[in-house]
């Protein structure tokens, strides 16, 4: 009984790394959404093997020479259940790994490079590709933008290739992610290198690269 209850403690602990590994990975790879679905699966996992050592503990304290051993393990129960609560929503983990990635391909002047291309677009009306993240055959071939970032060109699905979306609004070019069920994240970059005000909404998670540069992982 010791072992089996030591191996479901184990199996929580590894349900939640695996949760907040997951979008981490997501945002470094940029490869498949299935990793944010594969979240669900451990929650319905997770709620069985909570119950089950929360059963565990109730039947050591009927028994005298496993009364220590179950409060010990109903500790390390209350410990797991508070940290649950103190970790922030696994989403999140998402801009942490898109953080570490565009850090380690991209300089800052980079994605600057970007948004100054972007605006211009957006100013001489060439925008029409703006309007989601799939370059036209003609916009990719003549901008030539896929090849200068690559980014572009990340998670690509049965109907679309790259970001969600792509955009210039009031001097701040956004890069998304995502979509319904998921949410959305991505990053923000000032026009003007001017500083880019934090968005002020619940769920929201924000890192700054720079001023002008955040990348962000917002709720639908």
């Amino acid at each position: 009984m010791k072992r089996f209850s030591l191996i479901v403690l184990l199996l929580m602990s590894i349900c939640t790394v695996a949760k907040c590994a997951l979008p981490y990975f997501l945002g470094y790879y940029e490869r498949s959404y299935a990793l944010l679905f594969l979240q669900f699966p451990l929650v319905l996992i997770g709620l069985p093997l909570t119950f089950c050592l929360s059963l565990i503990c109730i039947i050591y304290f009927f028994y005298k020479q496993y009364q220590l051993w179950g409060a010990g393990l109903s500790v390390g129960l209350l410990l797991f259940l508070c940290l649950e609560l103190l970790l922030p929503a696994s989403n999140q983990f998402l801009v942490y790994g898109l953080r570490d990635r565009l850090k380690q391909d991209y300089s800052l002047d980079d994605l600057r490079s970007f948004a100054r291309e972007i605006h211009q677009m957006s100013l001489s009306g060439n925008n029409s590709h703006l309007d989601d993240g799939s370059l036209k055959k003609k916009e990719s071939e003549e901008f030539d933008l896929k090849k200068k970032y690559p980014f572009l060109s990340w998670i690509k699905t049965r109907y679309t290739e790259g970001p969600s979306f792509y955009n210039d609004i009031d001097g701040v070019v956004n890069v998304r992610w995502g979509g319904a069920l998921v949410g959305h994240w991505g990053f923000s970059i000032a026009d003007d290198g001017g500083k880019l005000d934090l968005p002020q909404r619940a769920g929201i998670k924000v890192l700054r690269l720079s001023d002008d540069i955040i990348v962000v992982s917002e709720p639908d």
